[in-house]
């Protein structure tokens, strides 16, 4: 199954804004280079904070689960989430949306579950110091 993010109700992507609210091109287009630059940096820098705080509760919300399966600490939590984002190359926000949806029964897709498992099992050994005996089983 190819990875598709599950979508929360409120989700919606922050796309930045060419131009301040209420700027006419024309005025924009009267300022310096170097000031139009300036707000486009700006604008995008705003969109990418609006972007954190709406996906910062799913990220903790995963956190929390990840501990109570990992019986661990949120570093725990966070190296797994972390691994798991490099290992599949999926943003980190949508392997949160994953593990969040599974604990309601949705199954989580291919491409997440054999590099979870396998950031869950490299959790586990750092911690026990010893190979690891446990079997993970993300789903």
């Amino acid at each position: 199954m190819p990875h598709t993010r599950p979508v929360a109700d409120n989700d919606t992507t922050a796309q930045p804004s060419p131009q301040p609210a209420g700027e006419s091109g024309a005025a924009l287009g009267a300022l310096p280079s170097w000031v139009r630059h300036r707000l486009a940096e700006l604008s995008e820098e705003n969109a990418q904070l609006k972007q954190a705080i709406r996906t910062r509760p799913v990220v903790d919300q995963a956190r929390g689960v990840l501990m109570a399966v990992l019986d661990g600490d949120a570093d725990d939590a966070w190296q797994v989430l972390r691994q798991t984002s490099q290992h599949a190359n999926v943003p980190l926000r949508d392997v949160a949306s994953w593990v969040v949806s599974s604990t309601g029964g949705t199954p989580m897709c291919d491409d997440l579950r054999v590099p979870m498992r396998q950031a869950i099992e490299r959790v586990w050994r750092r911690r026990d110091g010893e190979g690891s005996r446990r079997t993970a089983s993300a789903s």
